[in-house]
């Protein structure tokens, strides 16, 4: 859908997206979820360098491989590893711990050879959240806020591989050669879906039930400044998480048959050290279907970044599953490059 979700959000995810959305809740839900996703170009790579270090002597493994990079300079790879977690909502509130979330960005750049330049991030996130729904407007009005108090065990490294390190069989990731830290904040959110009037101009908004919501992502952005060196050896500290907000509205469409229809546009990221306008923009559109309370599903479309997103999924009893696929921007404001990544999500979702 984009990834315009600040005001669309009704589900475990909502610790996320915008707090505020748990004022709403009706019902409890329990969810587990392993979800996975990548680059499919990263296969492509690995394939190459086996392929070049199946060479008959370890210098010609390093000029295969160097020359194997030098071919790939400028192409960027992501992996989301797999991601475990577990949430737990109801009405107003929500706990989620997400033990593993390993995600490593990765792209050849031209150092003083060519070389593989990794970002990689192993999360353990526990939070809280709370929404309130506030009675200051009219009685049409539906107003809320919504904070999620969370902490953030983080593994970082951020590095150059050469040719010679991947031959001699250098991990992309390795655990050991990582900063380590462990930081707690805050997320503010609010929502918001005015009362509309039923006749007069501005009627025709009463089949469409705006809402809009503003939310405040990592607001005391404090920083990994303490090191609980549960991995040995390991010093230094990861970057913080910096501090961002978000700006959504969501617009109901008329029901047709068994789908309920609405649209999404965000600005997301404002404050973000690489966001621009193009960057930060997220549209959505998204199609739920009930068939029964057992058999539910849904298909959604949208550009994020300025390229399109996809996603279906389907849920039978407790069981769900979810496949998007979408692009990030991971080039320069005046060079634009896409990274198509795919994604998919099983859960128990109860």
């Amino acid at each position: 859908m984009g990834n315009a979700f600040a005001a669309v959000v009704d589900d475990t995810s909502a610790f996320y997206y915008n707090p505020a959305a748990l004022a709403f809740r009706k019902r409890h839900e329990l969810k587990m979820s392993l979800g996975a996703g990548l680059d499919t170009k990263v296969l492509n790579l690995n394939k190459q360098i086996n392929a070049a270090k199946g060479q008959p002597d370890q210098a010609s493994q390093v000029t295969a491989v160097t020359n194997l990079l030098q071919e790939n300079v400028g192409n960027y790879y992501s992996i989301r590893a797999p991601t475990v977690g577990g949430f737990f909502a109801w009405p107003h509130w929500e706990v989620a711990f997400i033990p593993a979330d390993l995600s490593v960005d990765m792209s050849v750049h031209q150092c003083a050879g060519p070389c593989l330049n990794v970002n990689g991030f192993l999360d353990t996130t526990l939070a809280a959240s709370y929404g309130h729904e506030l009675h200051w407007l009219g009685k049409d009005d539906k107003l809320a806020w919504g904070t999620t108090i969370k902490s953030v065990h983080r593994l970082w490294a951020g590095e150059e591989i050469f040719a010679a390190d991947l031959v001699n069989g250098t991990n992309i990731f390795s655990a050991d050669q990582a900063h380590e830290g462990v930081t707690f904040d805050m997320d503010l959110g609010t929502m918001w879906a005015p009362g509309v009037a039923q006749h007069g101009f501005f009627s025709f908004l009463k089949y469409m039930k705006p809402t809009f919501a503003v939310v405040g992502h990592n607001l005391l952005n404090y920083g990994f400044k303490t090191n609980p060196r549960w991995i040995k050896g390991v010093s230094g500290s990861p970057p913080p998480l910096g501090r961002k907000m978000d700006v959504g509205s969501k617009f109901e469409l008329p029901k047709f048959w068994i789908f309920e229809n609405r649209i999404a546009v965000d600005e997301r990221d404002i404050g973000d050290d690489n966001w621009t306008w193009s960057k930060g923009l997220h549209t959505g559109f998204e199609s739920y279907w009930t068939v029964a309370n057992w058999w539910k599903g849904h298909w959604s479309v949208g550009f994020n970044q300025g390229y399109i997103s996809g996603g279906v999924g389907a849920k039978f009893g407790w069981c769900q599953f979810d496949f998007a696929t979408y692009a990030e921007e991971v080039g320069t404001e005046s060079v634009p490059k896409q990274s198509r990544r795919y994604m998919a999500e099983l859960a128990l979702d109860f």
